[in-house]
């Protein structure tokens, strides 16, 4: 009896032991399913970082291309008022009394 005693002791020993140990890996469980979920959410933020990024350079790209574009247009009417002042300094030349 006492044998049978003992048994029951232990095993109700090892039933308390085996049902923390449940416990604590619920709670790791839960922990780990927490930390997922920030870490899904800061990727998400970070994502949308990247795409706001993506299209701000995609904005600075374009208006890169349209200055170059409008310094491109500029120094064509430079060289064309060059062209002109050359004429008219030309023109005035043979006017002038000797």
């Amino acid at each position: 009896m006492k044998a049978c005693t003992g048994e029951v002791k232990d095993t109700r020993l090892l039933s308390d032991q085996a049902q923390q140990m449940l416990l604590d890996i619920s709670s790791a469980v839960k922990e780990s399913a927490v930390l997922i979920g920030d870490i899904s959410a800061a990727s998400e933020e970070q994502a949308k970082v990247s795409t706001a990024m993506a299209t701000t350079m995609n904005t600075i790209s374009d208006i890169a291309v349209e200055t170059s574009a409008g310094a491109h247009q500029t120094s064509q009417v430079v060289q064309g008022l060059v062209s002109i002042s050359d004429q008219l300094n030309e023109a005035i030349g043979k006017f002038r009394v000797s």
